[in-house]
């Protein structure tokens, strides 16, 4: 997501994209989960619909479904969620795709774009795992299970490159570069 970021964030200072990225981001979670989540605890509170029964017994897609149906314009309301929910899909799997592409890539200098047909590879690559999980008996539990597996040594990984990225910030402010 960085990669992608900063690529399309030409004339702006690192510290104004980061800034950007946390403030925007945080927000916009934010916003969601305050309206959305009082909404839906004003139904549990006011015995209109229990939300945590139905959570418990379908799942927490089941609920939002059902809390969005009680809004005024329910159909509305349903199709402006998964509008914004496929934008923000599209947006991820473009920016992770291009992304990969451009770490791929043999030569690619600053301000060119990775091949398409590369870009395309990655999109079908990060995307078929998931779409074959629907498929899978089990498989969000399946997935839930490998992902702590998986992200601890990650988790180490990531540390390491935080360490990496802030001291080429210092040698580039050493040398005048930023």
């Amino acid at each position: 997501m960085a990669l992608f970021a900063t690529r399309i964030s030409r004339g702006r200072t690192l510290r104004e994209l980061i800034l950007g990225l946390l403030v925007f981001g945080t927000l916009g979670a934010s916003v969601f989960y305050i309206v959305l989540g009082n909404y839906a605890l004003n139904l549990e509170l006011t015995s209109v619909m229990s939300v945590t029964t139905l959570m418990r017994e379908h799942s927490g897609a089941f609920a939002l479904g059902e809390v969005l149906g009680t809004l005024p314009f329910a159909p509305l309301a349903m199709v402006g969620f998964l509008v914004v929910a496929a934008i923000l899909l599209a947006t991820t799997y473009d920016s992770a795709s291009y992304t990969l592409a451009s770490v791929a890539s043999r030569n690619i200098r600053a301000g060119e774009d990775p091949a398409r047909w590369n870009r395309l590879f990655w999109a079908i690559a990060i995307g078929v795992p998931p779409a074959a999980l629907l498929f899978v008996e089990g498989g969000v539990k399946v997935v839930q299970s490998a992902t702590v597996v998986v992200s601890l040594p990650l988790l180490a990984i990531g540390v390491l490159l935080a360490a990496s990225v802030l001291r080429m910030i210092r040698e580039d402010e050493a040398n005048g570069r930023i």
